[in-house]
């Protein structure tokens, strides 16, 4: 248990570094903050044994756990997109969309994870973690709807994006392009790599499969994993993110007096 907590500081530390130390005012560092408070927010709804003597507590303990699930493939996607932006030129205004309403799209999209409440599908009969029913095709439909078929569009969609946009720099400056990968790159990498084994453990209830404890164990366990590389990532690149940042913030004040002069 006492691992898990560490994992979770991990996170926690990520994002109060760059609250602290970022201007937070480009999409790139607020979506990077998302990144890690939704991940935080996915890993502190998945620990086992802590939620279940409550029902009512274990049930929001369940949809938290696909909200921020969600909310994480989003702020990773819209991060991609951002990056790429930032390199190429944006002829149709994506970069002034994703500063104002990216925190909004983050927080709102996700709430389509509330419609199986409408079938009690979040009601949990397992003794070790909350999760949505695992034994209904109607609680493993809605799973398929409103969050695994999402995140894995908005993952793959984000990986092809990358990919074409590491592409791009590497033509034009090879050493930018590096940078790219082992951040920006390095955070998609992981995240698909993390959602692969919950993927497997509820798909793996269309065929009517009865999967113990200890599967679950393992498919969840990359959550937590994946906020300490996610971490390890960040202390890496640190002062590389941070500059970016500062030097996003200063073309944004720029464009900005630009428009409104």
């Amino acid at each position: 248990a006492s691992d898990v907590y560490k994992r979770q500081i991990c996170s926690l530390f990520v994002a109060s570094t760059l609250w602290f130390c970022g201007s937070l005012r480009t999409a790139a560092t607020q979506l990077l903050l998302l990144v890690h408070l939704t991940l935080l927010m996915e890993e502190v709804s998945s620990l086992p044994y802590i939620f279940n003597d409550s029902s009512g507590l274990c049930t929001t303990m369940a949809f938290l756990r696909f909200y921020s699930g969600l909310g994480n493939a989003m702020s990773l996607g819209l991060l991609v997109i951002s990056y790429r932006y930032h390199f190429m030129e944006d002829t149709i205004g994506i970069i002034p969309f994703i500063e104002k309403y990216c925190i909004l799209i983050v927080g709102i999209f996700p709430l389509i994870t509330l419609l199986p409440f409408v079938t009690n599908s979040y009601k949990n009969n397992n003794e070790v973690w909350c999760f949505m029913e695992t034994d209904t095709i109607v609680s493993n439909m809605w799973a398929f709807l409103v969050f695994y078929a999402w995140a894995w569009v908005i993952l793959i969609f984000s990986t092809i994006v990358l990919v074409y946009t590491i592409y791009e720099v590497c033509m034009i400056d090879k050493e930018i392009g590096k940078l790219l990968c082992s951040t920006t790159g390095m955070y998609a990498t992981i995240s698909i790599l993390a959602w692969i084994p919950r993927s497997v453990a509820r798909f793996a209830h269309f065929g009517q499969r009865d999967l113990g404890n200890e599967a679950y164990l393992y498919a969840y366990f990359p959550i937590y994993i994946a906020g300490i590389i996610y971490t390890f990532v960040f202390m890496r690149e640190k002062s590389a993110l941070l500059l970016f940042d500062r030097l996003s913030a200063v073309s944004y004040t720029h464009l900005r007096a630009h428009e409104t002069g």
